[in-house]
C-alpha cells in the first residue's frame, strides 16, 4: 500500500498583494496507518517605501504624518513538499526587493513546480538559473524593468519621495544582481528521523529545533557557510542530525536575515506587550527598548532575546507564533519594513 499524504503535498509560495500568511495541515500514512502529523504556518513581510504627508500651515509646507506603501510582491520564496518518507521545507531569499526580484521569484517557482520531490532543490534553482539560456535571462529581466517602472510611476503619482524612489530608478540601470540567492532548506526523513540541513550565501539565516517544552534541540546561524547560489556552480554544504526516537514531536523554526535587521519600536502597543507579558519576558524587552536614543533595536545585537522569545512561545500554535512576529515587526512597528521577511514554524509529530 506504500505512504499516502492528505492535505496537500507541495506548497511554492512568497508574498503576493497582501497575503502574509499561509497554513497548512497534513497527515502522512503509511499502510493505512497515520505515522506523522505536520502543521505550518509561514509568515511573509515585504518591504514598505514610506513618504512625509505634507501638510500646509499659512503658505508654509510643514512635515507631517508618515505613509507607508507596502510593495506588493516579495523576493523570498517559500516551499514545502511531502514525497514520503522524505519532507522538505526551504526558503529561498533572492537579492533586492519587491518589483527588482519578484518575476525572477515566479520564474524560480516555475522551476521548482518542475523538480518537485528532488533532493537540494536551492542547489537546483541557482544552477538551472545559471544554465538559463541568455535569451530566457533576458526575458525575466525586461519583465522586471517593465515592473518596476510602471511601479515607480504610480509611486511618484502617488506622491512618493523622489529621492527614495531614485535609488529604485537606477536599479533600472544594471540589475546586475538578478539571479543572486541565499537559501536554507531542510529534509526530513520520517522513516530514519534524519534531519539534513542545509545554508547557502547568507550568515544569519536560521534553523531551530525544539521539543514540545521550549528545550532547544539544534540550532545553527550557519556562520560563514556557503557561497550565494545563482553566481557559479554550487555543491550541497549541510549538516544531519539523527532525531532521539524518544522524541515523539519537536517544532521546526526557519526564518530569513531580514528577521535580525529589522529595526522595531512598538511604543505601548498593548497586543504585544500583554503577548510579550504573558510569556515572562516583558523585562528584558523594557530593557531592549530602552535602549538609548539612536541605537539599533534590532536583533543582529539581541540574538538571545529571539531565541529566548522563540523557546517561550513553545506552547503557542504555529499561527499564533506568526502573528506575534506580524504584529511586532510590522503592523505595530512605527518602523517601515527594510526588507522581506519569511518565517516559518512548523510542529512536527511521529505516531507510531
Amino acid at each position: 500500500m506504500g505512504y499516502q499524504v492528505r492535505g496537500g503535498k507541495n506548497y511554492f509560495l512568497r508574498f503576493h498583494r497582501g497575503r502574509h500568511f499561509k497554513e497548512h495541515e497534513m497527515q502522512i500514512f503509511k499502510d493505512g496507518k497515520t505515522v506523522c502529523a505536520i502543521s505550518t504556518a509561514a509568515l511573509f513581510l515585504p518591504q514598505q517605501l514610506t513618504s512625509e504627508e505634507r501638510v500646509w500651515e499659512k503658505g508654509v509646507v510643514a512635515a507631517g504624518a508618515e505613509r507607508r506603501y507596502t510593495l506588493p510582491y516579495g523576493g523570498d520564496l517559500y516551499s514545502f513538499n511531502a514525497h514520503p518518507p522524505d519532507v522538505s521545507f526551504l526558503i529561498l531569499d533572492t537579492a533586492g526587493h519587491g518589483f527588482a526580484c519578484h518575476k525572477l521569484t515566479e520564474h524560480l517557482i516555475m522551476i521548482a513546480r518542475r523538480r518537485q520531490g528532488e533532493q537540494q532543490l536551492a542547489v537546483i534553482l541557482g544552477n538551472e538559473w545559471l544554465r538559463e539560456t541568455e535569451k530566457e535571462k533576458s526575458e525575466v529581466t525586461a519583465a522586471v524593468k517593465q515592473e518596476m517602472q510602471r511601479a515607480i510611476e504610480a509611486a511618484k503619482r502617488l506622491g512618493y519621495d523622489e529621492k527614495a524612489l531614485g535609488r529604485h530608478e537606477r536599479e533600472l540601470e544594471g540589475l546586475t544582481h538578478l539571479g543572486m540567492m541565499s537559501a536554507c532548506e531542510v529534509h526530513l526523513d520520517i522513516e530514519s528521523r534524519k534531519i539534513e540541513f542545509s545554508n547557502y550565501g547568507h550568515p544569519d539565516q536560521y534553523c531551530i529545533i525544539l521539543d514540545n517544552q521550549g528545550n532547544v534541540l539544534h540550532w545553527y546561524d550557519f556562520s560563514n557557510q556557503a557561497k550565494m547560489l545563482g553566481v557559479m556552480e554550487e555543491k550541497s554544504k549541510s549538516k544531519t542530525v539523527q532525531l532521539d526516537q524518544k522524541w515523539n514531536s519537536f517544532r521546526l523554526v526557519l526564518f530569513s536575515d531580514a528577521i535580525l535587521e529589522q529595526t522595531i519600536d512598538v511604543g505601548d502597543a498593548k497586543q504585544i506587550w500583554e503577548v510579550i507579558r504573558r510569556i515572562g519576558l516583558e523585562e528584558e524587552y523594557r530593557q531592549f527598548h530602552a535602549e538609548e536614543e539612536g541605537a539599533r533595536r534590532d536583533f543582529s545585537r539581541n540574538h538571545h532575546l529571539l531565541i529566548e522569545t522563540i523557546k517561550r512561545m513553545c506552547h503557542h500554535s504555529p499561527k499564533e507564533f506568526v502573528q506575534f512576529f506580524y504584529r511586532y515587526l510590522i503592523h505595530h512597528n512605527k518602523e517601515a519594513q527594510g526588507d522581506d521577511v519569511t518565517m516559518v514554524v512548523s510542529d512536527i509529530s511521529f505516531l507510531q
